[in-house]
């Protein structure tokens, strides 16, 4: 019989620490992945897409390199210091004709902006050193010669190869690994999926199912996603508002941005409206007004407080203006003073009335004490801006 052997409360806890130091770390996961990369055509037209995994990410001082190399080819620097979860960095080989013909369709974003970009395309200036070429990156002089992303201990957070996996590196003709003039992608949809070689594919350099600056799976695509609206929206929420929220086509609206309570934002926070082309003045204000509207459009206010920002929107729709006027007048006026009775009709109620072109306004439709033999610019409005004008000569 084995006789049972118990632990003392002390190695019980040291022991339960242990595995739940491990269970987190396991749990934990890269902070980014390499999710697709491309050895272009021959030694040029190579890239590079990584995927931020964790929220508020300084990857200051970070290096892609290779196993062949022995050194970075890029450093990262100033302007990856606070990089929000869900965005997709493209780095790629500099200058014409190395760059791959594609990224000129690709929206090129140099400064990144937290959480007003899913794609940031850093241009050369944003790393500490730039060797590509001349640090023979990418290579294809051996099996190992692929993408390793480390930290700025020199820790690796993602090796592509999962060190020399043969599933990944064996050989360039029968696995994964591209040789010259092919890529490989990600299609998985968690960051511990980079791992397993069923979840990548390899194509010619220039398949259409290489994607540069775009996700490799609308799956992909939607994950990424929520991982931004996590990041972007964990500050206590906002709301935005228009008032109208409708409005005839031509017309303004005023928008406002206010905490989910309803109370007004802290003192120093930051906003900022987009599309700020269509806001009238300074669109970095909590209360701001649009230009005139043409068609119906979402308005988003980006609220920063510190180092967390959130997001408010509100669609402001346009209508067709289908308002007009009726005009009455008194048959007789009386020592040369008439009145005039304005009757709207069509649009939202309410409506205001205005007898001076539109310098001022009354709710009352009814007006006294004109004077005769003097032509008057009627003009009545609705609620959602729509206006119509008239011109009565009274006599």
């Amino acid at each position: 019989m084995t006789a049972l052997r118990f632990l003392n409360p002390i190695q019980f806890f040291i022991g339960l620490f242990v595995l739940l130091f491990i269970h987190q770390a396991q749990a934990a996961g890269p902070p980014a992945i390499i999710i697709e990369w491309s050895q272009g055509s021959a030694t040029q037209e190579e890239w590079v897409e990584i995927l931020v995994i964790e929220d508020h990410l300084d990857m200051r001082g970070w290096e892609l390199t290779d196993e062949n190399s022995g050194r970075p080819f890029l450093v990262f620097g100033e302007e990856f210091a606070d990089l929000r979860s869900g965005t997709l960095i493209l780095v790629y080989n500099y200058g014409l004709p190395q760059r791959d013909p594609r990224l000129n369709a690709v929206q090129w974003q140099t400064t990144y902006r937290p959480c007003r970009e899913r794609l940031f395309t850093p241009e050369a200036t944003a790393f500490t050193a730039v060797n590509w070429n001349n640090n023979n990156a990418f290579g294809n002089t051996n099996n190992s010669d692929n993408p390793i992303l480390r930290n700025a201990n020199f820790d690796i957070v993602h090796d592509w190869d999962n060190d020399n996996d043969s599933a990944f590196a064996r050989t360039q003709g029968n696995t994964l690994r591209p040789g010259a003039r092919q890529g490989v992608r990600y299609i998985g949809t968690t960051a511990d999926g980079v791992s397993d070689p069923a979840l990548w594919q390899r194509y010619a350099w220039d398949d259409a199912n290489l994607t540069p600056g775009r996700f490799n799976t609308p799956e992909q695509d939607a994950w990424a996603q929520s991982l931004l609206e996590a990041a972007c929206n964990s500050v206590p929420g906002f709301v935005a508002s228009a008032s109208p929220i409708e409005v005839c086509a031509g017309s303004r609206t005023r928008l406002r941005v206010n905490q989910a309570s309803g109370q007004p934002l802290e003192p120093g926070t930051l906003v900022r409206w987009e599309p700020a082309d269509q806001i009238e003045g300074d669109p970095t204000s909590a209360e701001v007004l649009t230009r005139p509207l043409s068609q119906t459009t979402t308005f988003r206010a980006i609220v920063t407080v510190g180092s967390e920002a959130g997001l408010a929107e509100i669609t402001v729709r346009t209508l067709p203006n289908r308002l007009r006027i009726d005009v009455f007048q008194t048959p007789q006026p009386v020592d040369g003073q008439a009145e005039l009775v304005l009757v709207a009709r069509g649009g939202q109620r309410p409506y205001r009335y205005s007898v001076d072109g539109g310098d001022t306004f009354s709710a009352i439709s009814r007006f006294r004490g004109l004077s005769t033999n003097r032509t008057y610019r009627l003009v009545a409005t609705d609620f959602s801006g729509c206006e119509v004008t008239r011109e009565v000569l009274l006599r």
